[in-house]
């Protein structure tokens, strides 16, 4: 099995940018590069990250996305 090496993409990062948006167009091939880097400047703007997993030959092969919330406590919390 090969091994993955899995990392956060910097904004500035031409090449992954590059890999990223090839992937992203498996999904949604109507996808133009300009709206994929609209898309990745304004939710990068607003707290998205993009993980990627890297295979052996430094391809692309996988993508992820998160953002940290704050969010109320719930009911199981316990407050002091």
């Amino acid at each position: 099995m090969e091994a993955l090496h899995v990392t956060d993409v910097e904004p500035d990062n031409e090449p992954l940018h590059d890999q990223l948006y090839q992937l992203l167009r498996e999904l949604r091939p109507q996808l133009t590069k300009d709206a994929f880097v609209a898309l990745t400047h304004a939710a990068t703007q607003e707290g998205l990250t993009f993980t990627v997993a890297i295979n052996n030959h430094g391809r692309c092969v996988g993508l992820a996305t998160h953002r940290i919330l704050t969010t109320s406590p719930g009911p199981n919390h316990v407050c002091r």
